[in-house]
């Protein structure tokens, strides 16, 4: 199981997706931090506090200062959305090219195919936290006035509880490439739940069971409101997030051991 894993990840590493993924979303984050130096530097800038609306789209309501504030209202916002893209092409490759049925007779086959993603997802959220904080320290003092990079200790539980967002998103979209077995599937979850635009539906069905609260511990209200969950940590969060890692990948597990492929 442990050669499969690092199989997975030299396999990502070759692969031009990555790379041309990984180009993307530094060009899109460096193109943010221009655009928002620009704004708060113009007399029009306004802080609206306005409250947020499901969508893609380039809109901050506050005057960005921090590392941790602009690694994660540009860098790891669109960083889960474009490594979510590249993860649903790197799902679905293994089930038209035949892999996992070569995969499955092995030891541990079906297991080490949902683990190996899991790992995979690590990575991709690993690379995520790099270019979000390693472009934002690099680029933050230089565009932005009176920028502040928060101390090692603040940053690092930040990233945590990001890298945790990360695994339990990538775990959903894992979940859903393996349940279909298409690349589509795994696309429509991943800009859904990036774009909040799962959030209202989530709440309209709720609310007919009385139940509309529940919404705010779904992963689409989570990453709507990053930036505040990453200052104001909360235990249950934390909690909240082993819970989708474990149910994610467990439905995955299900799926790989009854469905014979």
């Amino acid at each position: 199981m442990l050669n499969m894993m690092k199989a997975e990840i030299k396999r990502l590493w070759l692969s031009k997706g990555f790379w041309i993924s990984l180009v993307v979303l530094t060009g899109i984050y460096v193109l943010c931090i221009v655009m928002q130096s620009n704004a708060q530097e113009s007399m029009n800038w306004t802080n609206t506090s306005a409250p947020a609306e499901p969508g893609v789209y380039l809109t901050v309501d506050e005057v960005v200062s921090s590392l941790n504030t602009l690694a994660t209202s540009f860098g790891f916002s669109f960083g889960i959305l474009i490594m979510g893209i590249e993860l649903a092409g790197f799902v679905a490759q293994e089930y038209s090219s035949g892999f996992v049925k070569q995969t499955i007779p092995l030891a541990n086959g079906r297991s080490g195919i949902i683990l190996s993603k899991l790992v995979v997802s690590g990575f991709l959220g690993i690379t995520i936290l790099f270019v979000s904080y390693g472009v934002g320290a690099l680029l933050g003092p230089i565009f932005m006035q009176d920028f502040v990079i928060e101390p090692a200790a603040t940053l690092f539980s930040s990233m945590v509880l990001l890298f945790l967002f990360a695994l339990a998103f990538f775990s959903l979209e894992t979940f859903v490439c393996t349940l279909f077995r298409n690349k589509t599937s795994g696309i429509v979850i991943d800009f859904l739940v990036a774009s909040g635009m799962l959030l209202g539906i989530g709440q309209s069905l709720l609310a007919m069971v009385d139940l509309d609260g529940l919404a705010t511990y779904t992963l689409s209200n989570y990453l709507m409101h990053i930036t505040d969950e990453v200052t104001d940590i909360s235990l249950n969060t934390v909690l909240v997030l082993f819970v989708y890692l474990i149910v994610y990948n467990g439905l995955s597990l299900w799926i790989s051991h009854r469905r014979d492929i």
